[in-house]
């Protein structure tokens, strides 16, 4: 999925003219459906049944089953909802804890998602812009009772993944001067089975930065990139782990979508050239793609940015308006659909039938078939959402706002 996690301080200064805490600083016009506050309500069988592997006896504490729940492969990508997506059932898989908290990256299995969070505590609006001690979550994909941690006290971490038997993420060193780019950051990883805490912790591979984004690519594969463009692959099957630092580097506000056997990278700003990298081969196409020249205004390349294994989809901010533009992976024209100035995603994903944006600030998530050209996105929810992810059972997304600060909210496929 997409990176575009620019701090918000700014522009919520200006938006909200001196207030205190983080606000929406407008309405919605949307109507979101109803979230359905546990898992009697909106009928057990809408996920427990989807899944082939049972879930947490508590839905966030122990997991029994060995090996760990099965994974999702990239592609062929999820199937998309079997229900109208204003018609979906909404489940209220956790509700906001005490303390405000802030999630950021989400990944799944078959039967619990991962993610990370900042609580505010004391760390103000590091944690809000995730440069606060993170926590690393699991909670079944049903609704009630408390999350699993997996870790505490985790510096700056924000990007998760899943492989094999481990859930997989990155810290950035807090002790670092001015929380630089090119600083240093760890890949850690844990068992996603653990059941009890605290769940061993290894430190994997030193990272020359902060990342931004982690993806599984297939079996034994992760890819990421860092905050300043630097695309590495994972070899988790190897023994120490391989860490590749890639030839593949992009500019300002770097995204990444990934398939099997590829990653695509690009960035808002400085170029408007996507790069293909071939996982198998390692060798690099630094021109897989070029953004069509917007004229004065617009970014030059595409942040955020996923992938439904047919195509690259990808935002490109112009003054007026947003770009939604679609690369077939086997070439061709780019194609374009204008988008509302109001979706200004910072992340994406996508899976057989629907492109899905996760909007900050008095935003949302929202949704375009991909199977309608120049279809409208539609409306699944309101909020302040900086993450989402997708899997055949339900999108996923987690509330970066003040309404429900670390509430997490399933839609039922």
């Amino acid at each position: 999925m997409g990176v575009r996690s620019r701090s918000l301080v700014a522009s919520l200064a200006a938006a909200c003219a001196g207030a205190v805490v983080i606000v929406a600083c407008q309405s919605f016009s949307g109507t979101e459906p109803e979230l359905i506050a546990d898992a009697a309500a909106d009928g057990a069988d809408l996920v427990d049944a989807a899944v082939d592997a049972p879930p947490d006896a508590d839905a966030g504490a122990d997991m029994d089953a060995s090996p760990a729940p099965k994974l999702g492969v990239t592609c062929p990508p999820p199937s998309g909802p079997k229900c109208a997506l204003g018609g979906c059932p909404r489940r209220a898989i956790i509700a906001a804890p005490a303390v405000p908290e802030y999630p950021f990256d989400i990944a799944t299995d078959a039967s619990s998602l991962y993610w990370t969070a900042q609580a505010a505590g004391d760390s103000g609006l590091d944690a809000y812009n995730g440069q606060a001690p993170a926590r690393v979550l699991r909670h079944a994909k049903k609704a009630g009772g408390p999350a699993f941690e997996i870790a505490a006290a985790q510096p700056a971490a924000r990007a998760i993944a899943l492989d094999g038997s481990y859930v997989y993420w990155t810290i950035h060193d807090p002790t670092r001067p001015g929380r630089g780019l090119g600083s240093p950051g760890v890949l850690r990883r844990a068992r996603r089975d653990c059941s009890t805490t605290p769940c061993a912790v290894e430190d994997l591979a030193s990272i020359a930065g902060n990342v931004a984004s982690l993806s599984r690519a297939r079996e034994g594969a992760l890819v990421g990139v860092t905050e300043d463009g630097h695309v590495f692959v994972v070899d988790t099957t190897a023994s120490p782990i391989g860490f590749n630092a890639s030839a593949t580097q992009v500019d300002t506000y770097p995204a990444i979508a990934v398939t099997n056997d590829a990653a695509y990278a690009s960035s808002a700003l400085v170029s408007r050239y996507v790069k293909r990298l071939d996982l198998t081969t390692g060798t690099v196409l630094p021109m897989f793609a070029a953004v069509p020249d917007g004229g004065a205004g617009a970014d030059p390349g595409i942040s955020p940015s996923t992938t439904d294994c047919d195509a690259v989809w990808g935002v490109r901010k112009q003054t007026s308006k947003r770009d939604l533009f679609r690369f077939a992976v086997d070439g061709g024209p780019a194609q374009v659909t204008a988008l509302p100035t109001a979706i200004s995603p910072f992340a994406m994903a996508a899976d057989a039938s629907y492109v899905y944006f996760a909007v900050p600030d008095a935003g949302g998530v929202f949704a375009v078939d991909t199977h309608v050209g120049g279809a409208l996105p539609e409306p699944i929810a309101t909020g302040n959402v900086w993450r989402l992810a997708v899997d055949s059972d339900g999108v996923y997304w987690g509330e970066h706002g003040t309404t429900a600060p670390g509430s997490i909210t399933m839609l039922v496929k």
